[in-house]
């Protein structure tokens, strides 16, 4: 099994620093289903990467000359309201969003943390459906976010761990994870409000067991990484 675990401080070292792995010791395979059958990919058996301050602005990476840009934070901010965040049902090219099974879960872990209190360890947020394997169904690729209050030197800090059943790390990865830390922020003060006790975001643990990059991405991934 080709396994991997980083701690870097940032989303874009975490995009950086996860694409190099992928890029020099994915295991290559052609896909089986979906969309993209018969694709070739690049792709870790797991990774894990612990990202100390997921805070840092910007939070998706700056364009640099010759590399293609992925995406901006005004983008995150669209993807924050209209996929994670929404009462709005999937449009009708969508099989599914993510905000369908997330909203009304933080809604819920937030009203857990104020009234268990904060070393609960209730508030893990799921996504996807028993059914959703049956026949040829569009399975969502996000599956968790669990959640839990730290105390860090007298300051409670919610920490996100985010679980993608498979994971496109260069298209995908730094829209998604500025989205994430978006919605982290917002459930800080969703918190706070329903608590009355001051909680700030914290460090964010990102895994998949299929974090890869397609072939049609190789060049772009290696431009991106000076190679």
């Amino acid at each position: 099994m080709i396994t991997t675990n980083l701690r870097v401080r940032n989303l874009e070292q975490a995009w950086l620093g996860g694409m190099k792995e992928i890029m020099d010791k994915g295991r290559e395979y052609r896909k089986d289903d979906s969309t993209r059958a018969g694709m070739l990919r690049k792709a870790l058996d797991f990774l894990s990467i612990e990202i100390t301050h997921p805070e840092d602005r910007p939070l998706v990476p700056l364009s640099k000359p010759g590399c293609v840009s992925t995406c901006s934070e005004a983008d995150a901010e669209k993807y924050l309201v209209e996929k994670l965040y929404t009462t709005e049902l999937p449009a009708e090219n969508e099989a599914y969003t993510y905000a369908e099974y997330l909203t009304g879960q933080i809604e819920w872990s937030t009203y857990r943390y104020a009234d268990k209190g904060f070393y609960t360890q209730k508030a893990c947020m799921t996504v996807g459906r028993p059914f959703d394997l049956i026949g040829d169904r569009s399975i969502p690729c996000l599956r968790m976010i669990d959640t839990r209050i730290i105390n860090v030197d007298g300051v409670d800090r919610l920490h996100y761990y985010i679980y993608f059943r498979a994971w496109n790390w260069f298209g995908a990865f730094p829209l998604e994870m500025a989205g994430f830390q978006m919605l982290k922020e917002m459930h800080c003060c969703m918190i706070e409000c329903a608590s009355g006790k001051l909680v700030v975001p914290g460090p964010t643990v990102c895994m998949s067991k299929d974090a890869h990059v397609n072939d049609i991405e190789w060049d772009a991934a290696r431009a991106w990484l000076g190679e």
